[in-house]
């Protein structure tokens, strides 16, 4: 792949994730190749509240390993001592972007009404949340974007509302996301409650592996992540649907897909 075509870390930083079915996407809400230069000509991956960013407010020990003013309790399911696994982020999302771009961008997926074109539209859409909710976080305002019951249908009014070009724009969002993202421990708001930058990371990883699944399968193929990427998501499901694991001798990552609604 060029380095045009994959996801960059974002100029002058220090860098070192939704319900259930398609449409509520892969989740609920989660979160070999290296990441190459992102084409960001502008194309919809600009956006104009992105320019100044609030300091981050001093922090203080809270439970479960989230620090921060204002957050008065964090779901059980989310505390914990989540990694920043920025660097899986980038392989996911490059493999995802080489794939996706590669076919015909046409065709209809297992997430009805969506083709792969709208797929790349929602991981960049979701990308954008995700660097919006962490800017509005470091200002105090934890308020949740809307209901956790609502995702599906505010998945698909962001798939509706795209403009510009998706590839361009999931490649500058996940750069953006990165390039904020320093402190697995900082809160940050997601509709299900305040969680740990680390596990929103985590939420983002599994985006891009779930959803290179659902492309490749449009064309007839599967995808599957590394077992360092399984693992990790692994974790996730396991604190997402309270303590379950894959039964002796199944497949961990079938294990996911199939908890994913696939």
């Amino acid at each position: 792949m060029s380095r045009r075509n994959g996801v960059r870390r974002a100029r002058g930083s220090n860098c070192a994730d939704q319900s259930r079915g398609c449409c509520g996407c892969c989740l609920r809400d989660f979160g070999g190749v290296r990441l190459r230069a992102a084409d960001a000509r502008g194309q919809g991956a600009h956006h104009a509240d992105d320019d100044a960013v609030p300091l981050r407010r001093t922090r203080s020990a809270r439970v479960g390993g989230v620090r921060g003013e204002r957050l008065t309790s964090i779901a059980e399911w989310a505390a914990g001592d989540w990694p920043l696994r920025a660097d899986l982020l980038r392989i996911e999302a490059d493999a995802y972007i080489s794939d996706a771009r590669a076919g015909d961008r046409s065709l209809p997926t297992r997430c009805p009404p969506w083709t792969i074109d709208d797929i790349t539209k929602h991981v960049a859409a979701t990308f954008h949340r995700y660097v919006e909710l962490l800017r509005r976080s470091r200002t105090g305002d934890f308020r949740p974007p809307f209901n956790p019951e609502d995702l599906a249908e505010e998945n698909l009014r962001a798939v509706r509302e795209f403009s510009g070009d998706p590839i361009s724009s999931a490649c500058e969002e996940v750069a953006r996301f990165i390039s904020l993202a320093s402190d697995p421990a900082e809160p940050m708001i997601n509709q299900r409650g305040t969680i740990p930058v680390g596990l929103q990371m985590c939420f983002g990883i599994n985006e891009f592996a779930i959803h290179h699944d659902d492309v490749a399968a449009a064309s007839g193929n599967s995808y599957t992540p590394s077992d360092e990427v399984v693992g990790v998501l692994s974790e996730t499901w396991h604190a997402l649907t309270g303590g379950e694991t894959p039964s002796s001798g199944t497949d961990p990552w079938a294990w996911i897909l199939r908890a994913s609604g696939r």
